[in-house]
């Protein structure tokens, strides 16, 4: 008799809260199985009050356990895109365009690279180069004052 009042409450908490509150069982998310919530409210019904008690409260560690993996996940992927995105800022149109790997340009002679938007470049280091259209600003090529 109580375990059908509490599934009922179970019920009740399912279909007007849980809703609402903005995110879903951990464990559910993490297994790929039922909720908590629906797992305690089959439980009640299928083994009684005290045999499911414990059972319940197993579940509830597990979620907890499951809500910690999925945040490490999280933060692993969101370290992931960080480091990808720092990556993709050190490529030119996907090569990658380290200003070390750029040949040696000393013996050539420099043109200027003054650019009115900065009035402070003046003068270029590097020569007339070919890139083949890769884009090296992020390259110190022009003796600058910031």
């Amino acid at each position: 008799m109580l375990n059908r009042l509490l599934a009922r409450l179970i019920r009740v908490y399912q279909q007007y809260i849980s809703p609402y509150k903005g995110f879903r069982c951990a464990y559910a998310v993490k297994h790929q199985d039922l909720s908590c919530s629906e797992y305690a409210r089959v439980t009640l019904l299928q083994s009684g009050t005290r045999q499911s008690f414990s059972l319940i409260q197993q579940r509830f560690h597990d979620c907890k356990l499951a809500a910690e993996a999925l945040e490490k996940e999280r933060k692993a992927k969101k370290s992931q895109r960080k480091h990808a995105q720092e990556k993709d800022n050190n490529r030119c149109d996907g090569i990658d365009c380290n200003c070390s790997d750029l040949p040696d340009v000393s013996q050539f002679a420099c043109k200027s690279c003054h650019k009115p938007e900065i009035p402070s470049c003046k003068s270029c280091d590097m020569p007339d180069l070919h890139c083949g259209g890769m884009d090296v600003a992020h390259c110190d090529a022009c003796s600058c004052s910031w």
